[in-house]
């Protein structure tokens, strides 16, 4: 074969193929920059891929867009359209299944990384983003990653690929029995929303929700098994808290309207409870920032809920606290007083306002439920989407609206309501003012006239 040739190298068959050939050898069909092992990538040849990766033959990822080393910088300011075409042709050739499965030790997590880069690469390479190559080849990636979720012909198969591991370490001995779905949180990472939605993945995942609550554990298959109680707990508990919120807010009559003129008042049997629950609230939280990391964490927008609801509610107690400090020292006014005589800046003012404002957004909280709903988790997603058009439309509809009230107020800044007609004439060779008034309507009859839906002397007539 040709390609046993002494002279034919793995560079060549690579990154140096464009350098063998000569000015006036180019071909009409590919470009300069697709070598062999490019060019059986693209047609997704899994022998010849094979044969060349035998000999030697790579395909290098092509660096950042933000790179500026010195051979980025000349090819871009050489070529800059062969510079994006060969960078093209590269992620086509490395999004190829043939050689992700070839060359890949964990083909779904290769499949994961780069579909998220080409996506973020479709929203960089603005000038292509009309041809939707790079959101093409991302498609092409995660369907990769759902036909390998399609070879799969049992359970047991399904939980070791959701299993696995980012690293391909061995996991722990205690680990090996334990439903962790570590590969199911990387593709939520990652946006996979067909991998998520697989029908083996779902099958999994509504085997293990859609039980009987009085069970304490279930058996996936024959190994594995998943406690109930990490599924229900968090929602039970959550609904608990709401309760509590709900008795806190509806006050009845007796010791709670005895209290509404009490400066600093100790917390209530009710409020203690809601403090010990908003402690283990961070606690919580504290674990998954702990477990995901600050990036994962901040990516999602409820933990920003959270982060909110729960930095009310400790500033909600510290300033009870305050007020409570206070107003046992005796430094700071009587302890009974009317509540319309209360400073504004009053701690105590100041934590019922926080508390109803953190109270609306641990009933917002809610929505996030909702998203499992088969109907209204689609309403859900379509007014999010809506939202965004929304806001849209109101800032251009703003930016019009301003527009026209700058011209508006340039045009009858002089007929302003509490401005002082006079009239002057001329006594003694003097100009003397008299018969000052004012006239309220002086606006809507010069702008009536003005445009033609008044007479010209309607404002004699007023």
């Amino acid at each position: 074969m040709l390609i046993n040739h002494p002279s034919i190298t793995s560079e060549m068959l690579a990154n140096d193929w464009a350098k063998t050939r000569q000015p006036g050898e180019e071909s009409s069909d590919y470009s300069p920059d697709i070598s062999p092992i490019i060019l059986a990538a693209h047609c997704n040849q899994f022998e010849i891929l094979q044969l060349l990766l035998s000999r030697g033959a790579i395909i290098e990822k092509p660096h950042p867009l933000s790179c500026s080393c010195q051979k980025c910088h000349e090819c871009m300011h050489t070529d800059s359209l062969r510079y994006s075409l060969r960078r093209i042709h590269t992620y086509r050739a490395l999004a190829s299944p043939a050689w992700m499965s070839l060359t890949s030790e964990d083909p779904i997590l290769t499949a994961f990384k780069l579909s998220w880069e080409l996506e973020r690469l479709a929203m960089q390479e603005n000038e292509f983003k009309k041809k939707e190559i790079y959101v093409e080849l991302s498609n092409q990636c995660k369907k990769y990653s759902c036909d390998l979720l399609d070879l799969c012909r049992s359970t047991e198969e399904v939980i070791a690929v959701l299993n696995k591991k980012t690293d391909s370490s061995l996991s722990k001995d205690e680990d090996r029995d334990k439903l962790t779905l570590s590969r199911l949180k990387l593709a939520l990472k990652y946006e996979q929303k067909q991998f998520v939605a697989h029908p083996n993945c779902q099958q999994l995942l509504t085997s293990i929700c859609f039980v009987l609550f009085n069970v304490s554990k279930i058996e996936i298959g024959q190994n594995f098994t998943f406690s109930i109680h990490e599924i229900y707990l968090p929602q039970c508990l959550f609904r608990f808290f709401l309760l509590l919120l709900v008795l806190a807010s509806t006050r009845t009559e007796g010791s709670e309207r005895s209290r509404q003129n009490v400066r600093g008042p100790p917390l209530s049997l009710v409020e203690w409870l809601i403090f010990f629950w908003v402690i283990g609230m961070v606690w919580a939280e504290c674990k998954q920032l702990w477990e995901e990391g600050l990036k994962a964490y901040i990516r999602q927008w409820w933990n920003w809920l959270d982060f909110i609801m729960l930095s009310l509610y400790l500033s909600t107690f510290s300033l009870k606290g305050v007020a409570y400090i206070q107003v046992q020292s005796g430094r700071y006014g009587p302890r009974i007083l009317q509540r319309a005589l209360w400073p504004g800046n009053d701690p105590s003012l100041i934590a019922e306002g926080l508390f109803a404002v953190a109270n609306v957004f641990s009933f917002a909280r809610i929505i996030y439920l909702f998203q499992t709903n088969p109907h209204l988790g689609p309403l859900q997603i379509s007014l999010g989407c809506m939202i965004i058009d929304i806001a849209k439309f109101l800032f251009i509809f703003f930016l019009v609206l301003t527009s026209f009230a700058c011209g508006l107020n340039q045009l009858y800044w002089y007929y302003d309501s509490n401005t002082e007609f006079c009239e002057t004439k001329v006594v003694a060779g003097e100009n003397v003012t008299v018969n000052c008034h004012y006239n309220p309507d002086a606006f809507m009859t010069s702008s009536g006239s003005s445009g033609g839906w008044l007479p010209t002397d309607w404002e004699q007539l007023s």
